[in-house]
């Protein structure tokens, strides 16, 4: 129920207004994790680099606000003796509040095992909690579809450690604005 209660908040909620302005960032992220694949039920171990930009209402200084944010994602899970490799494209939509933020997840692409390709999709809900200004540990549960090698249902856990900054502002090009 918790992971329903966040992704519509972070859908549906209102607009952040109070010490926001517009900005833009990058994020890069590194996480490890155990997965789960159907056909055949097997765990597996796998890790994923992730690096993009975000863009929204936010307040760099109190790392406070709403934000978009595109990227792209490798992903990779060892599968017994063979490896699973995904290269995705990712849309996250997330909210930060001081040192705490969660995100909804969403991505696609092409999957690779061995020389049979196919499409992945993921769908994830996490969280991230921020040790300095622009570094932090990040959890995700995911959920998701392969199609390389017959299809495969997914299911993982993930956490890892992330940097994010802020490159641009509103306020630095018309400080004027409020």
């Amino acid at each position: 129920m918790a992971p329903l209660l966040v992704a519509v908040s972070l859908l549906l909620g209102p607009p952040a207004h109070a010490i926001t302005t517009d900005h833009a960032g990058s994020y890069l992220e590194a996480v490890g994790g155990l997965a789960v694949g159907t056909s055949p039920v097997a765990a597996h171990l796998g890790w994923q680099v992730h690096a993009g930009g975000w863009f929204g209402p936010y307040d760099h200084a109190y790392a406070l606000g709403r934000y978009h944010a595109v990227g792209a994602a490798l992903r990779q899970d060892l599968a017994g003796d063979s490896l699973r490799s995904a290269v995705m494209v990712e849309y996250r939509r997330g909210m930060a509040l001081f040192v705490a933020g969660s995100q909804l997840q969403l991505a696609a692409g092409p999957e690779l095992i061995g020389s049979d390709v196919g499409v992945a999709a993921r769908v994830g809900v996490g969280g991230k909690f921020r040790f300095f200004p622009r570094y932090g540990a990040v959890a995700r549960i995911e959920g998701g579809v392969g199609t390389a090698g017959g299809l495969n249902g997914q299911f993982a856990l993930v956490i890892g450690l992330a940097w994010t900054t802020p490159l641009w502002s509103r306020e630095e090009v018309d400080p004027e604005v409020p």
